[in-house]
């Protein structure tokens, strides 16, 4: 039985007819990412985050610049996870690194 509404995977599978969002099964793409993970996204959506001027790329950009200054000045170190913001001194740090970038 096919239901009317239903999430991006049941459209794109064709369990549904569209999202609540108005998506059909032509606006959705299924990405793979090489691990086993299948996310299924809107073309609309890939489109506008692949564009130079988007916020997203301002701040894929700045954090990339921000981690080697910080990695510079030793604040955090090389191949070292930190969260962007969180409780750590150095996650403040970065936050406030990228703030200035952008």
């Amino acid at each position: 039985m096919e239901s009317y509404y239903g999430s991006k995977a049941q459209v794109y599978h064709g369990n549904a007819k569209m999202t609540k969002g108005g998506l059909v099964k032509k606006d959705i793409v299924r990405l793979n990412d090489g691990y086993g993970n299948i996310r299924y996204k809107s073309k609309k959506q890939i489109k506008a985050n692949k564009k130079p001027n988007s916020f997203r790329a301002k701040w894929s950009k700045a954090m990339k610049k921000a981690r080697k200054e910080l990695i510079k000045e030793n604040v955090i170190e090389a191949g070292e996870f930190v969260p962007v913001g969180g409780k750590t001194k150095q996650g403040k740090a970065l936050l406030k690194r990228i703030k200035e970038l952008i």
